[in-house]
């Protein structure tokens, strides 16, 4: 049962725990996003999150709360394309492992190029010739 309107421990009543990820801390976080990027320290975003003690799936958050994190973070997914990319073409890694890691990490439009179905109406169906021998 919800606790009655007006009781201190109630939803919206300005108590509880403090938010951890303010602004200000999330403006400090990008501070030291660009940092991990400039340092070269890894080729996915990932590594960072779990350096810093937190998931991944968190920076949709910190988006939210602060532009300067949201600048700083599409800086380093184009840092990490750039990396995943270099990779690829210099056959540092395997092509096809970096084609389904880039689908799978680096977001909705590069997964939209390999997740389409193929558009197979506009090829024409291969004509067969049979030629017949009369006897």
């Amino acid at each position: 049962m919800a606790a009655p309107f007006g009781n201190k421990y109630g939803v919206g009543a300005g108590g509880g725990r403090p938010p951890k990820y303010t602004k200000e801390w999330c403006d400090n976080e990008a501070k030291e996003l660009r940092a991990f990027v400039a340092r070269d320290g890894g080729n996915y975003l990932g590594s960072f999150a779990r350096e810093r003690g937190y998931h991944r799936q968190r920076f949709g958050e910190f988006v939210k709360i602060s532009e300067e994190f949201a600048a700083a973070y599409r800086e380093a997914q184009q840092w990490q394309e750039e990396k995943f990319m270099m990779n690829a073409l210099t056959r540092t890694w395997d092509p096809g492992f970096t084609a389904k890691a880039m689908a799978r990490v680096c977001g909705e439009e590069w997964r939209a190029s390999w997740d389409k179905e193929e558009d197979k109406s506009e090829q024409s169906a291969p004509t067969i010739i049979i030629n017949k021998i009369e006897k």
